[in-house]
Formats: structure tokens, C-alpha cells, sequence
């Protein structure tokens, strides 16, 4: 992907406009491959996730990741790069939470200075 873009945004000029948008991890339905935390919360559900490792991450629903990039291409500058985000969350809340809807135990998180 950086390749990639790299190589776009080397190609810009005023005939030929490179815009980039960098989601975070992005959540929402029709998660079909599924993502690293649909996976997580798979496994979760399952009971299959018994420890976790600490830190976090940051998200955005795949709707809103959406509309950034039509943003991005109608408003965006040349040469633009945006991130797109909604909200950090922890690891530890993140499970936590996940853990209610599951009715499942929330993972031990492992700090991540030891992982």
C-alpha cells in the first residue's frame, strides 16, 4: 500500500490529482473476510479468547471511512493525505465491553511491555 502510494503521489500534477485517506480499523456489517477484530470477536464469542494483548487501537465505522473518501476526493487537496478516525479504544475496555454482548468472560490483557 505505501509502494503505492508512493508511487501515485509522484505521478501528481495539476492534470492528474492524488488524494490520500488512511482509515483506522475499520468496523461495521458485512464484514466478510472478517477484519483482525471481526476475528477477535469471533473468537471471543466462541470462547476462544482466553488473553489479549494491551495497548489500542483506533476505529471508524466503514460507512463514515466511506464518506471520508468521497470528502476526500471532492474537497481534498492535491497531494492531500487524511486520516480518518472516530475513537480509540483501549484494549482492556475494548474487550471489556465486547465481553458483555457475548456473555463471555473478558480476556486477561497482557501488558504490552511484556509482550
Amino acid at each position: 500500500k505505501r509502494l503505492g502510494m508512493q508511487v501515485a503521489m509522484a505521478s501528481a500534477d495539476e492534470n492528474f490529482v492524488v488524494t490520500a485517506v488512511h482509515p483506522s480499523g475499520m468496523i461495521g456489517p458485512e464484514d466478510r473476510k472478517p477484519t483482525p477484530l471481526g476475528q477477535a470477536v469471533i473468537q471471543l464469542a466462541n470462547g476462544n479468547m482466553p488473553v489479549t494483548i494491551g495497548g489500542g487501537s483506533g476505529y471508524i465505522d466503514v460507512d463514515d471511512a466511506a464518506d471520508m473518501h468521497v470528502a476526500a476526493m471532492v474537497r481534498g487537496d492535491n497531494l492531500g493525505e487524511y486520516i480518518a478516525n472516530a475513537e480509540y479504544f483501549d484494549n482492556r475496555v475494548l474487550y471489556r465491553e465486547l465481553a458483555k454482548f457475548t456473555s463471555q468472560r473478558a480476556p486477561f490483557v497482557l501488558p504490552i511491555e511484556i509482550a
